[in-house]
């Protein structure tokens, strides 16, 4: 799937919950954030791990 760039960040915002100029230090505190948040090993809810997935393969394509 190849997406523009302004497509890329732009998703990359909606799944951390960064507003669109955050800095780097700020999208990094809320991948830490919600990675410990909905990591399957601490978080047992239903759609937690699929959560977990979408953070991960957002940040690993950014």
């Amino acid at each position: 799937m190849d997406l523009d760039i302004e497509t890329f960040f732009r998703q990359i915002n909606k799944v951390l919950g960064v507003e669109k100029d955050a800095s780097q230090r700020q999208i990094q505190k809320a991948f830490h954030k919600l990675s410990l948040q909905y990591h399957p090993d601490k978080n047992k809810n239903k759609g937690a791990q699929e959560k977990f997935a979408e953070i991960n393969n957002g940040m690993v394509n950014a």
